[in-house]
Parts: C-alpha cells; structure tokens; sequence
C-alpha cells in the first residue's frame, strides 16, 4: 500500500480510551492530511456527532462502559448518522472478533499493532471506497 503524505483533507472522528494511542493514531493522521476530533469513549463520540458529521469514525472496539461494537449499532441506529463509515481498529484479531465489528455495522478493521508507515494510506482506502454492504476491508 503506497503511503500518501498530506493529501487527504477529510475529518474522521478518533475513538479510543488509551491516551497513547490517540495521540499516535491523531498523529498519522493528520501527517496524512485528515482532519482529526478524538473522543475518549462513546458517550463522548455520541455527543460530537451531534454536533458535526465526520467523514468517518474509526473507533477502537475495547473500550470500558460502552464498547466499540455498542458506539458503532448506536451510530447505525441514528438516521442521522446511519450512513457515516465506520472503521474498527482493534487487537482483536480473531475471526469471530471481526465477524462481530461488521455484524454490528462497521465497514472495515483494521487490526493492532498498525502499520504507522501505512495507517493513513489503509485509511484513505477504506473511506475511498465509502459505505458499502457486499464488500468489508480487513487491513492488517
């Protein structure tokens, strides 16, 4: 996968409850040229969509009081947000684990350790390729 620096001008909302990783994930992308909100958790994430619509979420699916498998049929729930892509970025990389992300809505994961040389550039293919139901990306 080609790494594009800088290009991307898309806002996707951040969720992930460890600091570390916000920070990191914060950083890629917007070294790939997104725009970046962070939420610490779903209540959080819930509430800054009220407020203004990313091009997509990429949430972390452990996270402690609503997980990301909850923020993201939540999310699916709401015909205002119903359409929104929805990326899962977790260290779960079993099969069951990902069959649950995309039974629950998301339209793709991307599983832990990322690639920090790649992570945009599998971001800006999965948000290319927009909300879809027959095809789901799995980028490892």
């Amino acid at each position: 996968m080609e790494f594009r620096c800088a290009m991307s001008n898309r806002t996707v909302l951040l969720v992930d409850d460890c600091p570390e990783n916000l920070k990191l994930l914060t950083w890629l992308l917007k070294f790939g040229g997104y725009t970046v909100w962070t939420a610490t958790g779903g209540p959080e994430a819930l509430e800054k969509l009220l407020k203004a619509m990313p091009e997509g979420v990429l949430t972390d699916i452990q996270m402690p009081g609503m997980n990301g498998i909850e923020l993201t049929r939540r999310i699916r729930s709401d015909p205002r947000t119903a359409d929104l892509s929805i990326l899962a970025i977790s260290a779960n990389a079993m099969p069951e684990n990902i069959d649950e992300a995309y039974e629950a809505g998301c339209d793709g994961y991307i599983t832990k350790p990322i690639d920090t040389r790649t992570f945009a550039a599998q971001v800006d293919v999965y948000l290319d390729r927009g909300r879809t139901k027959q095809s789901h990306l799995l980028l490892a």
